[in-house]
């Protein structure tokens, strides 16, 4: 089956972003992602696109401006979508931190992997091994991080926020979602884990 005028646009390319991407590309779906992720998946064709930090690039009805992010990858993006009807959301996951501020933003979906205390506490009792709580803090973002993150931009017309990846063992959904809204006071949703 070939997709009409589909577009994926891939952040890493960890497993969980890149499964099965030659045939998604094969699908007839066009593919935006960096030269290092490209390259770390050795793709190549028609379908692939090349983008970069800040170089916008049309995609369907959409703008979107690639950013860099902190992660352990080989050049991982997140993605500032602006719509015809004046949206802007920003996504970005897989990510340690986001080192810019954005404009005018009215849907964030981000990461928002573990607590710091509780994956402390994870790993003191035994439940996580500490090299893959080492892992995390270089690799994912923390919901402290996450507020660090909101409490640097300008939110005034943000409608929603998304949290996204969060960790089976080292988050607590009811408790980051009830402390984003009560911190930044915005409806919070928190994504299935």
């Amino acid at each position: 089956m070939r997709c009409k005028h589909a577009s994926y646009l891939m952040s890493t390319e960890n497993g969980d972003h890149a499964c099965g991407i030659v045939d998604v590309m094969q699908a007839g779906v066009d593919v935006y992602c960096s030269q290092g992720t490209a390259d770390a998946l050795k793709l190549s064709g028609h379908r692939l696109h090349i983008v970069g930090h800040g170089q916008q690039v049309q995609v369907g009805t959409m703008k979107v401006v690639p950013f860099s992010v902190i992660h352990d990858a080989a050049e991982p993006l997140g993605f500032l979508i602006a719509t015809r009807d004046g949206d802007k959301l920003l996504f970005a996951t897989d990510t340690h931190y986001i080192p810019h501020r954005f404009k005018g933003l009215t849907q964030l979906a981000l990461e928002c992997n573990f607590d710091a205390d509780l994956l402390k506490q994870n790993i003191e009792q035994g439940l996580v091994h500490p090299d893959v709580g080492k892992g995390l803090w270089g690799r994912h973002m923390s919901l402290q991080e996450v507020k660090r993150f909101l409490a640097a931009q300008d939110l005034r017309t943000v409608q929603e926020i998304h949290l996204l990846h969060l960790s089976e063992h080292n988050s607590d959904a009811d408790r980051f979602q009830a402390e984003i809204e009560r911190g930044y006071g915005k409806p919070v949703y928190v994504a299935a884990q």
